[in-house]
């Protein structure tokens, strides 16, 4: 799961070229070829981490700055991975990639996969697409609170960003030294993130849905 998650957050490192300067690097072939071994190994995981993670390797080893994916080798891994473990969790995953990719092949990947799943529920993909949007917990408000020690932080889709109160009931600017390294911190940071790529998603998805004039009854 580190690994995984480091790989999620890397990006081109400058290498010494041989007749001299530098280029950027994402990551070397016999270094691929052992992630890609551990992507695969995650259809055996039963953990709730592991399809959302695959999703943010899919979307980091895909599309690169130029478009281009950084390693074919991986996202090829990461989504046929995502599609033999299937069921409606794997659905939200799916939908990052079609926003962040442009590989048509792996597009089209993609799309008959969510198609074979929303086949399966009875449901078009349109249809699929609506139900399985995960909403962290939020209320009707945009808004998940957590407590931490006895500070409350809440969790606001309006950045999104994290907000902190502490015990008199005032709102800080940062969070507080007393619960800045706690695991349900880290947690809560991890979820943020995850909204924000969630809405970005949505936000594309709902554009393309006035192009195709789609009507919700």
């Amino acid at each position: 799961r580190e690994i995984l998650q480091r790989l999620a957050a890397h990006r081109e490192q400058p290498f010494p070229g041989r007749w001299g300067g530098e280029y950027p690097v994402f990551l070397h072939q016999r270094t691929a070829h052992a992630l890609r071994g551990m992507v695969w190994t995650c259809e055996l995981i039963d953990e709730p981490w592991v399809t959302p993670l695959l999703g943010d390797v899919a979307v980091t080893c895909g599309a690169g700055e130029s478009g281009k994916p950084r390693c074919e080798t991986l996202v090829n891994a990461a989504v046929s991975t995502l599609v033999r473990r299937g069921g409606l969790d794997v659905v939200a995953a799916l939908a990052k990639v079609t926003v962040k990719v442009r590989r048509r092949r792996l597009l089209a990947q993609v799309g008959q996969a969510l198609g074979e799943i929303a086949a399966q529920a009875g449901l078009t993909r349109d249809q699929l697409l609506d139900r399985t949007v995960p909403d962290f917990g939020l209320d009707a408000d945009g808004v998940r609170e957590e407590k931490i020690g006895d500070h409350r932080v809440l969790l606001c889709v309006d950045g999104p960003s994290l907000r902190f109160v502490n015990p008199a009931g005032r709102t800080l600017k940062s969070a507080p030294q007393a619960i800045r390294k706690t695991p349900e911190l880290a947690e809560l940071k991890d979820t943020l993130k995850e909204l924000g790529r969630t809405l970005a998603a949505e936000r594309h998805r709902l554009e393309r849905a006035l192009i195709e004039e789609r009507v919700w009854r």
